[in-house]
């Protein structure tokens, strides 16, 4: 019997990294990728003793000009996007990026690439 697991987060706020003199913008990139990966991660973290397999999470998408992205929990054992977060910049600033609850559409099992080594979430 399939049991169906439901993650509703609302916000979450991250620090959000500005480019310091001397870097490119790809290690900006990785920077904000890495810290949105592990604030996920310890928020979601606690949410998947009882679901078996192993979680990966993964930045799908990211558009540095308009600050807006993807963020998806992968089952690597089922094969499916289990959760998705939409991902915006807030403040004129870009302190910070603001994550909301996003529909899980079909297309971003095509788009989640264990091949990027994410960062993996094995079940409690």
């Amino acid at each position: 019997m399939e049991s169906e697991v439901t993650i509703a987060i609302d916000r979450v706020f991250i620090p959000f990294v500005l480019q310091p003199s001397g870097s490119s913008a790809s290690d900006v990139r990785r920077l904000n990728a890495s810290a949105a990966k592990y604030v996920l991660t310890r928020t979601l973290g606690g949410l998947f003793g009882s679901v078996g397999g192993s979680f990966t999470v993964d930045l799908v998408h990211f558009d540095e000009d308009t600050g807006r992205g993807i963020l998806a929990t992968y089952d690597r054992d089922a094969w499916k996007v289990v959760s998705a977060l939409a991902l915006c910049r807030t403040g004129p600033s870009n302190e910070d990026i603001l994550f909301e609850t996003g529909l899980v559409s079909p297309f971003l099992t095509d788009l989640v690439f264990p091949n990027q080594h994410p960062l993996s979430i094995p079940a409690q």
